[in-house]
């Protein structure tokens, strides 16, 4: 990564990423499969399944996505699948 510090000139840095694991879990909201990513901080339910579940119900994107990871959470897997901390 590099930045253009204009008195002091060029600046460049080394960024290392580490992947962290994951999972996915298929759910389902009101008859609609929602797959959810699941780590070992948080857990997310992917845009294009909520999206596609919200249209077909006629509801926001939001009230899906709760609906999903809620459903994640009563599913059985230890700690919802997320470390039991809530996500929004």
């Amino acid at each position: 990564m590099c930045t253009d510090e204009a008195d002091r000139g060029l600046r460049c840095h080394r960024v290392d990423r580490h992947a962290l694991p994951r999972t996915t879990t298929t759910v389902t909201v009101d008859g609609h499969p929602v797959r959810v990513k699941t780590g070992p901080w948080r857990a997310k339910p992917e845009h294009d399944d909520v999206a596609a579940a919200a249209r077909a119900l006629g509801l926001p994107l939001r009230t899906v996505a709760e609906r999903a990871l809620a459903e994640l959470r009563d599913s059985g897997a230890p700690d919802g699948g997320f470390g039991g901390r809530a996500q929004h």
